[in-house]
């Protein structure tokens, strides 16, 4: 779907609660930035050039708190970040060093733990429905803005929850027809 990230259902349901506020929104750009994005052939990025200007306008946070925050999730495995050459930065000093570009990729505990999911079918396209009352079900049933079908009056927002209906006067009781 055009305008939309797959995020991994891993990243959420394991790591979220381990991350610390700026490593997590990190990881979020690197997602945003590799997996929010389709190549010509249909396939999602597996790496993009990130500056630190551009994690300090996407995350909201300072230079230090984003170098922090990118080594420890390198440490983690969950970040890999290589020069232009494919060679692995692994420590703060290395990528302090070089003056050319650093791409950034999802680290190899993500991309199993991901692989693994997919593998379990944890992983997969769920058809969705509108099983509860929602506005566009309420309005459906004749409840909306004003009075109710059954003569109450709405709540703040408009609408009249359907268990306070209480005038029996606009309900029409329909009786089985015993043949009699």
């Amino acid at each position: 779907m055009r305008g939309t990230t797959p995020f991994p259902n891993e990243v959420l349901d394991t790591y979220l609660p381990r991350l610390r506020d700026c490593e997590w929104r990190v990881l979020c750009v690197v997602i945003r930035l590799t997996c929010g994005w389709t190549k010509k052939d249909g396939t999602r990025k597996d790496r993009d050039w990130i500056t630190n200007s551009q994690f300090r306008a996407k995350t909201g946070r300072g230079s230090d708190a984003v170098s922090s925050a990118i080594d420890s999730l390198v440490r983690q495995g969950f970040l890999d970040v290589h020069d232009e050459h494919g060679r692995a930065l692994r420590s703060p000093a290395m990528r302090k060093s070089r003056f050319g570009r650093l791409y950034f990729s999802l680290g190899s505990v993500l991309m199993e733990a991901i692989a693994t999911s997919n593998r379990e079918g944890r992983i997969e396209k769920v058809e969705t429905t509108k099983a509860s009352i929602t506005k566009e079900t309420h309005n459906k049933r004749g409840v909306k803005n004003g009075l109710s079908a059954a003569g109450s009056s709405p709540n703040r927002s408009g609408w009249t929850p359907v268990g306070e209906i209480t005038d029996t006067r606009a309900i029409k009781r329909v009786t089985p027809d015993l043949g009699t």
